[in-house]
């Protein structure tokens, strides 16, 4: 069977059997901030499991897109190393929420297993948890499945999860019983007691079927959930290796058309053990960054955009290895929607954008690598010349976060070159980029907080709260549930008007008015389909107080500020797509009340020019006075026949709210907007930046603040007007001017110095000697800086190039060397070791190669000894004919 025929006909399956089919959640997450890729199938069921969310099904079925490269789930090293592991797979899984329980995901999962796919139930093993006796006597008398054949495995008192399944530290979890499929005993590690748990690739797990039954709490006790679940996983990748008679997931249709691409391209087969790790890397990487990419995601330095960072610079290095000296990677991106197009349609509109993105992020890496190299060789010669054996971990840590060079390539050049490396220093260093990378990253985080939730008017507790705050500021209502925690009061209510932040809109702020008691809420945040409203509190609160009603009022001018400059990013939006072009889509943003950002994809700078025609419309469009028109629960497809914009990625439901901007856009948004453009103001763009490769970002601010930045810069611009001399529209060429002057005062400068340089050659050229008939030149130079030493070289070169030339400066404080060998000489005397010896009398190193290299050092009142010891190393090389 295909791959397409197998996901097929696993949705039918269970279509069949009362489950609703429910589409992939996107690959990057939108509204589950503790993950920076969608890692499981149940990722998008999440809050259902929890009891936070309720849907109008209790079964589902799906196939999602996931990523494993980073966080707790990371296969990314793993990959090419064994024939199991990849970054991108497909998992196939089937949910009961409340609903069937282990016997019918049993039968189930073995009739699909054995009937509709057709694996010989001989080859078929399952594991189960220690002592979970229901299972085993399921498969036993159920299946007919035999003892020997059913593994026990984990010890959750012991610290053994296996087949213990949990979604984290606590909360939901339960026992697991996994079906492996055994691959021969040609595969794998060939002991005669290999089974089910070894590591190797025999005994391959296809399906992971999860009882979850228990909530387990911060001291690790596990208590019954109000109901039971069903969550599994099969991932598509290995099915289709069993399926096809592989012994790798590489050896099926999936992956054929990629190896293929890389036999005819670069001459290599996959048959040659040597770089079939490397066509394998490859293979599995371009299809994480097509899809993430796909999805707008972007290259970047911390979290999700460094992952991919590695996982393309991965691939490129894997590339090197077969022969690749250009970008390449971008090319297979065709390839990806040719092979999973069908499946996924959304890869086919994208397909000019990843490959642009990649191409581009594949050219500066080329150069980085080529650089890395030789920061590396530069590292390896300062060592040496400082007598030391290994590099240091902050210079393992720099190539590999700059340069993207691993540790055991650093390491394995390193020993190229006689030398170890710090990995314990490398560690520590990258520790402290993890600190760094985790208090980048913000989010409402319930397991994260401290004390009990109490809970009020328990009939109503798990219901979802009623937001109203569309149309209302101020709002009765009464407390559902709340918590104390340091000097922190947190509510739910069963309404209110408070915004929780999400879409990039910050969360509202106001009071809480109950019975004698105003609470200020400093922010409000979303804990699944509930509205918290966190507030400090000044005073110990009657807690009989809460069970009464809550006068709840948000900060009416405060909202009003984020009304503004919300709708100003629907307008930003418009005007960028009709001046930058219809490609451009937001990739992000955030509005609060000082000021807006928005980041939107585009592959090129922005001129001056076009943001000052963006500026210009957008205030047009304000001064019209267009409606801003809300539609409430428009069903998600009529929302898009009628091409409303949609965040890529965002998670909509089957119906949506729709905000228009009469005559000039409409967009998917659930956030708080003006009524008129006219009350914006005024829009203000502040800076233009560029964030990652293809993301641009936009700040801006909007009313007030708007007015208030232009009154500053017109001050500014009246001052540096008088103090000039000039009027303010004159003000660009008086400062051209007066920059020209500066460079022709600058080269004048620089001239003189070379004039001076110069001026002393004679001099130098009178210190040359004659050592065993050659030419010998060595001595101190007076010059100010390197670039000066290096004419004076240049021009001795002239005269002395065939012999000997040794010179040194003190420049800044510091020490600078160089050293020119004429050409047949340096078979006798090398400049690089030369220098080397030099450099290290004042605590200083470097290299180059046999006739001419470069040196520094700290130790300036060393200088004159280095030259000596310079001159006595010279003579006596030349002694040795």
């Amino acid at each position: 069977m295909r791959a397409e025929e197998i996901r097929r006909s696993y949705l039918d399956y269970f279509v069949e059997r009362g489950h609703t089919l429910v589409p992939s959640s996107p690959l990057v997450p939108t509204d589950d901030p503790t993950l920076l890729f969608t890692n499981a199938g149940m990722n998008q069921f999440k809050d259902v499991l929890l009891g936070r969310e309720k849907r109008d099904y209790v079964r589902a079925t799906s196939v999602q897109k996931c990523v494993r490269a980073g966080g707790k789930h990371n296969d990314l090293d793993a990959v090419g190393n064994d024939g199991r592991h990849l970054t991108f797979f497909e998992m196939l899984g089937n949910w009961s929420f409340g609903d069937y329980y282990k016997r019918e995901a049993i039968n189930w999962g073995w009739e699909f297993v054995t009937k509709t796919l057709g694996f010989p139930s001989e080859r078929l093993w399952v594991s189960i948890y220690k002592d979970d006796d229901e299972s085993r006597r399921i498969w036993r008398a159920d299946v007919g499945l035999a003892d020997e054949r059913i593994v026990p495995l984990g010890d959750v008192e012991k610290g053994d999860e296996e087949n213990f399944w949990s979604m984290g530290p606590t909360g939901p979890c339960g026992p697991c019983s996994e079906v492996h499929y055994d691959m021969g005993t040609d595969v794998g590690c060939g002991r005669p007691a290999c089974t089910v748990g070894c590591d190797c690739d025999r005994f391959s797990e296809l399906w992971n079927l999860v009882f979850m039954e228990f909530d387990r709490d911060t001291n690790g006790k596990l208590t019954p959930l109000p109901f039971r679940s069903v969550d599994t996983g099969m991932g598509l990748d290995r099915v289709v290796a069993v399926a096809q008679g592989a012994s790798t997931v590489f050896g099926t249709d999936l992956f054929a058309p990629y190896l293929k691409w890389l036999h005819d391209t670069a001459g290599c087969s996959y048959d040659d053990p040597e770089v079939r790790s490397s066509m394998c890397v490859i293979a599995d990487h371009i299809r994480s960054l097509t899809f993430a990419l796909a999805e707008r995601a972007a290259f970047g330095n911390i979290g999700r955009g460094y992952v991919l960072r590695r996982i393309l610079r991965r691939a490129v290095r894997h590339g090197r290895i077969l022969g690749f000296k250009e970008p390449f990677l971008h090319e297979m991106v065709p390839i990806v929607n040719r092979v999973m197009g069908g499946a996924y349609p959304e890869l086919s509109d994208s397909v000019d954008h990843v490959s642009r993105a990649i191409r581009l992020e594949e050219e500066r890496f080329f150069i980085t690598l080529d650089r890395g190299l030789e920061r590396l060789a530069t590292a390896v010669g300062e060592a040496k010349a400082a007598g030391q054996d290994r590099l240091s971990g902050e210079i393992v840590f720099l190539l590999h976060d700059t340069f993207g060079f691993p540790a055991d390539l650093t390491g394995i050049i390193a020993g190229e070159n006689g030398l170890g490396i710090d990995l314990e220093g490398y560690r520590c260093e990258m520790e402290k980029q993890k600190t760094r990378s985790r208090a980048a990253r913000r989010f409402y985080d319930d397991a994260a907080r401290t004390g009990e939730w109490v809970n009020l008017h328990m009939e109503r507790a798990g219901e979802k709260t009623e937001f109203v705050g569309y149309d209302a500021l101020e709002s009765e209502a009464v407390v559902r549930r709340y918590r104390v925690s340091d000097d922190q009061i947190e509510m739910i209510l069963d309404r209110t008007p408070f915004y929780a932040e999400s879409g990039g809109q910050v969360g509202d702020q106001g009071h809480l008015l109950i019975g004698d008691h105003k609470l200020s809420v400093d922010d409000t945040q979303r804990l699944g389909d509930s509205i918290v409203q966190i507030c400090m509190s000044q005073s110990e609160i009657d807690p009989s107080a809460l069970e009464g009603p809550v006068w709840a009022i948000v900060d009416a001018e405060r909202r009003f500020r984020i009304h503004r400059n919300h709708t100003a990013t629907h307008l930003l939006q418009a005007a960028l797509q009709r001046v930058l072009g219809e490609d451009v889509r937001q990739s992000g943003s955030l509005v609060d009340t000082q000021r807006l950002r928005f980041d939107f994809t585009y592959d090129e700078g922005v001129t001056s020019a076009q943001l000052a025609e963006v500026e210009r419309i957008v205030n047009a469009w304000v001064m019209e006075n267009h409606r801003v028109i809300v539609h409430s629960d428009v069903p998600v497809e009529e929302a898009k026949k009628r091409g409303a914009m949609a965040l890529f990625g965002e998670k909509y439901g089957d119906v949506v709210r729709m905000v228009e901007v009469e005559g000039v856009s409409l967009e998917l948004c659930g956030g708080t907007h003006c009524t008129q453009t006219a009350e914006i103001g005024l829009i203000r763009i502040v800076s233009e930046s560029a964030v990652a490769a293809g993301i641009r970002r936009i700040e801006a601010v909007t009313g007030m603040e708007a007015y208030t930045q232009m009154a500053t810069r017109d001050g500014a611009l009246r001052e540096a007007s008088q103090f000039l001399n000039t009027s303010a529209p004159d003000l660009p060429e008086r400062v051209q001017k007066l920059q020209a002057d500066l460079k022709q005062q600058s080269r004048e400068i620089r001239n003189l110095k070379k004039q001076i340089a110069r001026g002393g050659l004679g001099d130098l050229s009178v210190k040359a000697e004659e050592m065993h008939g050659t030419s010998v030149l060595v001595s101190r130079v007076p010059v100010e800086d390197m670039e000066s030493l290096r004419q004076v070289m240049d021009s001795l070169r002239k005269t002395h190039g065939d012999g000997v030339i040794l010179l040194g400066a003190d420049v800044g404080g510091k020490v600078a060397l160089l050293c020119n060998v004429g050409k047949q000489l340096s078979k006798r005397l090398s400049a690089g070791d030369l220098l080397g010896e030099v450099a290290a009398i004042c605590a200083g190193g470097g290299g180059g190669s046999a006739t001419r290299a470069q040196a520094g050092g700290k130790d300036v009142g060393r200088l004159d000894d280095a030259l000596e010891k310079g001159r006595a190393l010279i003579r006596e090389a030349l002694k040795e004919q």
